[in-house]
């Protein structure tokens, strides 16, 4: 999100995949009163929180990697294209609208628009190891 509660995020994403962990301490400090980040396992408890977090108009929506291939158990397929007209235009009575929390778009789909809340569903495709960040593709039955 741009805004000018986004203005320390830059850093403490940059120190988080650089592995530095004090820096990315410090940098979520800085934001967290302005930029709130919560992380579950709970897919059910993160769509409670966005719903309960997001004011008036503000625009939520579920977000994937475009490399999500085993998110399917938990009803969040990727290869189902979102109409981004119905998903970024429609309000929150129709079910084709960011606002249900139902469709996941990619980060393709999103680039260029803006959602004020962001549920990010995160797969195997990329894995934080003790040696680092570890890339992943899924391929047939691998």
């Amino acid at each position: 999100m741009r805004s000018f509660r986004a203005e320390n995020v830059s850093a403490f994403v940059k120190a988080l995949l650089d592995c530095e962990r004090q820096d990315a301490r410090e940098a979520f400090l800085q934001l967290t009163d302005r930029y709130p980040i919560a992380l579950t396992r709970d897919l059910s408890q993160a769509k409670q929180w966005i719903r309960a977090h997001a004011r008036g108009t503000e625009r939520f929506g579920l977000i994937a990697s475009s490399k999500a291939q085993r998110l399917k158990p938990h009803a969040i397929d990727i290869r189902v294209d979102v109409d981004p007209v119905h998903w970024f235009l429609n309000g929150k009575e129709d079910t084709r609208s960011s606002y249900y929390l139902e469709d996941a778009a990619t980060e393709f789909q999103v680039q260029g628009l803006e959602l004020d809340w962001a549920c990010v569903t995160w797969d195997a495709d990329f894995r934080f190891t003790s040696s680092g960040w570890s890339f992943h593709d899924f391929r047939g039955d691998r």
